[in-house]
């Protein structure tokens, strides 16, 4: 009995011999699968923070994508992504590895504090150059100074960057130096990419006071509780084998090791495919992101949503964090996102509110001389990527213009606008809700999100409308960043405003011409994607427009009637965002 006891405790001892790379896999497995910037928390994704909803926040916040093989892909879920260390700190000595995208640009940025940053643009665009740079904290770059850094524009690369008395210096791939004209201060660091993107890897900053802060973007949140955890079950389970096990011992224990082993090669070839092909794919139902969004469940669950909530619940017997709405809240995450109108800027008020209905506004009894100005469009209109509704460009416009008008005439704005929809959707529901208001000039921003088929039979329809009503329509060409080359069919729209506003003679605005030029494009970070604006991007449209639109109103009589009003007979909450017209 002695000695078969002993045999059992070397087999076990075996046993664990073999199962110790095989937890090894799975520990690997289950930490990769959850590995995404919210677990991760070191980094702040500028995108998602935007009070004013912008694609692709959720996603490269919440999945794994954007850290697939363990670097960071700035260009996933439509590019122009930016992070920033949560942490601020005071810089001795940062370095990092970057490869940067076929015409793309990767932005470094440092002394980011509440007002303003500083960055270093590693550019791969022939029509953008490398360069030194100050920023407002919206985007736009008050100071400029080029830089011709040489880097490998298909591999990765190197930089470094070091005080030196009152200055830093620049190193790339231990080649090139620069001596910057600038110095640290405190404030945090981060990155930024144009559309196609840039990757990051290895960040090691070294501070003043001597801390040392590493991020390899590896998910390695309770990977040894997790290895034990693994591991002890196992080896229980195997334990259990042998104790009931009273024939043929040896054969068990070689079945044992054969069943591991296996299990081992098969974990192994499951993570090599995962690292390196399937982890990098966006799946069309993305089940890490339906935590947040339950209403996105279906019934059949697909093979994303099953291997994640497999993986999740291994992962989350280390009491590791989950998502959820009290965790977005406490990364400093707005749950809720503005994506839809209507937005009413009331005449002599210094603020705009987002309502829940038009059915909440209504004509008072007051009466004056007034002009009233309706916005239709879809995401772009409604400010999608404004940090906050004050800083969308229709509220921007309006005060503007109102600033311009004679005190004697009242001014108010509408934007009806809503994200994800089109020009057909708009026209039935500007109809129904919006027509009654009788604006005096209807500008109508749509392109994008239109076939070209449909496109001009909905705008026919918008422009007959407001002519049968004595509405004056001005037709903007809506915007595309100059970084992307899907533009045809946004092309091919801007032909049929310009053609249907010769024939009713009326305004055509080239916003998309403006935004594309040199000097908007170099000027600072306007684009969170293909299509929506930077807080600094809806500022320059603002600016832009509003001479535009005063044009058109000083062209028009400002009639007496009834000013607009706000009433709330459900109860709901107003939103009144604070704004302070300069």
């Amino acid at each position: 009995m002695h000695i078969a006891n002993l045999n059992k405790k070397f087999y076990f001892m075996l046993y664990c011999l073999f199962l110790l790379p095989f937890v090894y896999i799975l520990t690997s497995i289950v930490l990769y699968s959850q590995n995404s910037l919210y677990l991760n928390n070191k980094w702040i994704v500028q995108k998602r923070v935007m009070k004013m909803g912008v694609m692709g926040g959720d996603e490269f916040l919440l999945t794994r994508i954007p850290l697939y093989k363990n670097t960071l892909n700035l260009g996933t879920y439509f590019g122009n992504q930016t992070v920033l260390l949560r942490e601020k700190i005071y810089p001795q000595s940062i370095k990092f590895r970057f490869k940067v995208s076929t015409d793309s640009y990767l932005d470094f940025l440092y002394n980011y504090d509440n007002k303003s940053f500083k960055g270093i643009r590693i550019s791969n665009r022939l029509d953008l150059p490398s360069q030194l740079f100050e920023s407002e904290l919206d985007g736009y770059f008050y100071k400029k100074k080029i830089l011709s850094l040489e880097f490998n524009k298909t591999a990765w690369n190197s930089i470094s960057l070091k005080t030196q008395s009152d200055k830093v210096v620049l190193s790339i791939n231990d080649k090139q130096t620069f001596i910057l004209d600038s110095s640290f201060s405190a404030g945090k660091i981060g990155f930024h990419s144009g559309l196609r993107g840039a990757n990051i890897d290895d960040v090691e900053i070294r501070t003043l006071s001597g801390l040392k802060v590493s991020e390899s973007f590896d998910n390695v949140k309770e990977e040894y509780l997790l290895f034990i955890i693994l591991f002890s079950f196992f080896a229980i389970l195997g334990g259990i084998t042998l104790k009931i096990v009273t024939n043929d011992l040896r054969k068990t224990v070689f079945t044992m090791i054969v069943i591991i082993s296996t299990s081992t090669a098969i974990a192994s070839l499951w993570f090599i495919f995962d690292y390196f092909y399937y982890s990098g794919l966006t799946q069309a139902k993305n089940g890490i992101t339906h935590d947040l969004f339950p209403n996105n469940k279906t019934k059949i669950l697909s093979f994303e949503e099953i291997r994640y909530a497999i993986f999740k619940s291994i992962y989350h017997l280390t009491f590791a964090p989950i998502i959820s709405h009290p965790g977005l809240l406490e990364r400093g995450y707005p749950l809720e996102q503005l994506g839809e109108g209507p937005v009413v800027c009331l005449n002599n008020t210094n603020y705009c509110s987002a309502l829940k209905t038009p059915a909440q506004l209504r004509i008072s009894h007051d009466n004056g001389k007034l002009y009233r100005l309706l916005f239709i469009g879809t995401s772009q209109t409604i400010g999608a990527g404004g940090s906050e509704l004050a800083k969308t460009f229709v509220v921007r416009n309006h005060f503007l213009v109102q600033k311009l008008l004679p005190k004697n005439i009242g001014f108010e704005s509408i934007n009806m606008a809503i994200s994800g929809s089109n020009s057909k959707e708009l026209y039935e529901i500007y109809q129904k809700n919006y027509l009654a208001l009788k604006p005096d000039l209807v500008i109508i921003n749509l392109s994008n999100n239109d076939n070209n088929e449909n496109f001009e039979i909905s705008i026919i329809n918008f422009l007959e409308l407001n002519r049968q009503n004595k509405i004056k329509s001005v037709l903007l060409e809506e915007a595309n960043s100059r970084e992307t080359d899907q533009e045809n069919d946004l092309l091919e729209n801007h032909k049929v405003l310009r053609k249907l506003a010769l024939k009713y003679n009326i305004p055509v605005l080239p916003l998309h011409d403006y935004l594309k030029s040199n000097d908007v494009f170099e000027s600072g970070i306007q684009w969170w994607d293909f299509v929506h604006l930077t807080s600094y991007g809806q500022e320059l449209v603002a600016k832009w427009l509003a001479p535009k639109l005063m044009k058109e109103l000083l062209l028009l009589p400002a009639r007496d009637r009834g000013f607009l009003e706000i009433y709330n007979p459900v109860g709901n909450t107003i939103e009144e965002p604070s704004h302070n017209p300069k």
